[in-house]
C-alpha cells in the first residue's frame, strides 16, 4: 500500500511539475509537453458560430436557453487555437486527504501543507464543519476528515476552531456517522479499528 501511494504522489507531483512550468505550454523544459497543433478555425458558417451570434429571442424557452449557452461558450473561448479554460474546483475533502496522504507516506512538503491548512480554515463554516457543496450544511465526513488533517499538522484540539469542529462532528454523530472511505483513512492511521470498517466486518 505504501509503494503504491508513494508512487501515485510521485505522478502527481509530477503532472504539476509538468503544467507549473515557464507559461509557454512545455513545461519547464523537464517533463516536457508536444506543441498543440494550431488548426485555422473555421466556425462563422457552422449553426453553432450563426446561433451564439444572434440574440433575437424565440418563443421557445429551450432554444433560448440553448442560445445563451452557446454564445457564453463561444465568449469563453480562446480564438487562437479553439481551446477553453475553466476552473476545476472540488469541496475541502481532497485537501485534507493530500494532507493525509504526505504524512501517511512520511513526506511532507510543508510549504504545500500551510497552503493547504489555509484553505481548510478558510472553508470552515460558522458551525465549525465543512460541507461539499456551495452553500450547503455541514456534511460529517468532510468535517472529520478536515478535522483530522488539521490534527495531523499540528494543530491542537484546544484551538477555539478545533474546538468549534469536534462539537460539530459530535452534534452529527460523531466518527462512525462517516462514510466508509473516511473510516478507511482513519484505520490507516490506527485511529479506530480496522472492524469499523464495513468491508471487514
Amino acid at each position: 500500500m505504501r509503494n503504491f501511494l508513494l508512487n501515485l504522489l510521485e505522478r502527481f507531483e509530477t503532472t504539476v511539475h509538468k503544467f507549473n512550468g515557464n507559461g509557454n505550454g512545455n513545461g519547464n523544459g523537464k517533463h516536457p509537453i508536444p506543441e498543440l497543433i494550431k488548426h485555422e478555425l473555421s466556425l462563422e458558417n457552422t449553426y453553432f458560430r450563426t446561433t451564439a451570434s444572434t440574440t433575437q429571442k424565440t418563443e421557445n424557452p429551450l432554444d433560448d436557453s440553448i442560445d445563451r449557452a452557446q454564445r457564453y461558450l463561444i465568449n469563453q473561448q480562446n480564438i487562437t487555437d479553439g481551446h477553453w479554460v475553466g476552473i476545476l474546483e472540488a469541496d475541502t475533502t481532497l485537501t485534507s486527504e493530500y494532507i493525509m496522504l504526505m504524512h501517511f507516506l512520511n513526506r511532507v512538503d510543508y510549504e504545500k501543507q500551510g497552503k493547504a491548512v489555509a484553505f481548510l480554515l478558510k472553508q470552515q463554516l460558522t458551525d465549525g464543519g465543512w460541507n461539499i457543496y456551495y452553500g450547503g450544511a455541514s456534511e460529517i465526513s468532510a468535517s472529520v476528515k478536515a478535522y483530522f488533517a488539521l490534527k495531523l499538522a499540528g494543530y491542537s484540539e484546544n484551538e477555539s476552531f478545533m474546538k468549534k469542529a469536534k462539537e460539530c462532528i459530535l452534534g452529527m454523530g460523531g466518527i462512525m456517522n462517516a462514510n466508509c472511505f473516511t473510516k478507511i483513512y482513519l484505520a490507516m492511521f490506527g485511529q479506530v479499528d480496522w472492524q469499523a470498517v464495513p468491508a471487514f466486518r
